[in-house]
């Protein structure tokens, strides 16, 4: 049976094993000398064939992270990314492009609302 959190406003979430499960499957998932890591990768050294796998990876995550009502995903590959990178390749601007542009839609109706 699906449990309500307060950080999903009430709604139903997956079970932890579930969301677990989930997220281990996603391909930027993997593990390390200590534990999960959330940004395991490896750029092919095409910049813009990795900005493409980059940003494929942003929208199975979001969509992994909505499916599980599991709002600290993108958080923990993030920490992870930044931990992990020593420099910046097109994985993670692809990545965090699709991040950044999500984000960006979801503030249009805030902003609009404030100016009327």
């Amino acid at each position: 049976m699906a449990e309500r959190s307060s950080n999903t406003m009430g709604a139903p979430v997956e079970p932890i094993l579930a969301t677990i499960s989930r997220i281990d499957a996603l391909p930027f998932v993997g593990r390390g000398a200590r534990g999960r890591c959330h940004w395991q990768v490896s750029p092919s050294g095409d910049y813009e064939i990795d900005c493409e796998q980059g940003e494929a990876w942003a929208h199975q995550a979001l969509d992994v992270q909505s499916a599980a009502r599991f709002p600290h995903l993108i958080a923990w590959v993030l920490a992870d990314m930044m931990e992990k990178t020593a420099a910046t390749s097109g994985l993670e601007i692809g990545f965090l492009s699709v991040i950044a542009r999500r984000c960006a839609l979801a503030c249009v109706p805030k902003a609009e609302e404030k100016a009327a």
